[in-house]
């Protein structure tokens, strides 16, 4: 699934870039979350150091733009991003009692979530 874009959404996607739009801030992905830096590093495999200083490095924005690739498809299904943070956060991927998208993210499995986000906005499941 790509990283789709609307009109609508407005500044809570925005505001997710470094000044001058480069790249992801971990830290403004982070409050998004809901989670402090220390937390998302863990999430992420990474260290606060890298996250906060090697920004542009591509295990960070890759990290980061999985994150908000899932966060935003989420919101789509949604049609609200703080429902989408609460999902991504705790719900199950599927029907059963399985692992929630962050822990399928952290996997480097979030083709998976991607999918069933979609099948939902699809009708296929839901």
């Amino acid at each position: 699934m790509e990283l789709r874009t609307d009109a609508s959404l407005g500044d809570d996607w925005a505001g997710l870039y470094e000044p001058g739009g480069v790249a992801f801030s971990a830290e403004r992905v982070a409050a998004l979350l809901k989670v402090d830096l220390a937390t998302l590093a863990e999430q992420s495999g990474l260290t606060e150091d890298q996250l906060r200083n090697d920004m542009l490095a591509p295990a960070v924005q890759g990290y980061l733009t999985t994150v908000v690739s899932v966060l935003l498809a989420a919101y789509f299904v949604s049609g609200d991003l703080d429902k989408a943070v609460a999902w991504y956060h705790d719900g199950p991927v599927f029907d059963s009692d399985s692992q929630t998208p962050e822990e399928f993210v952290r996997a480097g499995r979030a083709d998976t979530v991607l999918a069933y986000l979609e099948s939902i906005e699809s009708g296929a499941v839901g």
